[in-house]
């Protein structure tokens, strides 16, 4: 059926036709404390297949990665705004001391980083 948190009842399986109830979590998820186990009737009926995903991905995960990534984002901004502004301070100066417009300091300074 390709549900998540479906409890399987008898019926299901005899209306469905089951032939194979497969978890493929490499984490219990499913295993709650003091709740039934989802996959019992599976079980009891010996079509329950565990199978490994191969990916240890969690919400708890994605969210930590997401954390991080916002992290690197807002150094690198960080970096590039400082950038910005003392280019802008820098081209402040210039046209300060030229007494020239902005426009013309911007074609100078422009020519020094090719």
């Amino acid at each position: 059926m390709g549900c998540t948190y479906v409890y399987l009842y008898s019926s299901s399986v005899v209306n469905f036709s089951f032939q194979v109830v497969a978890n493929g979590s490499r984490i219990a998820s499913h295993e709650l404390p003091g709740e039934p186990d989802p996959f019992k009737v599976a079980k009891d009926l010996g079509i329950y297949k565990l199978i490994d995903s191969g990916s240890d991905m969690t919400t708890n995960t994605i969210i930590t990665r997401i954390i991080d990534h916002r992290r690197e984002f807002e150094r690198r901004n960080q970096k590039k705004e400082r950038k910005e502004i003392a280019a802008f301070n820098a081209l402040q100066a210039y046209k300060n001391k030229q007494g020239g417009d902005t426009e013309s300091a911007i074609i100078q300074i422009d020519t020094t980083f090719h």
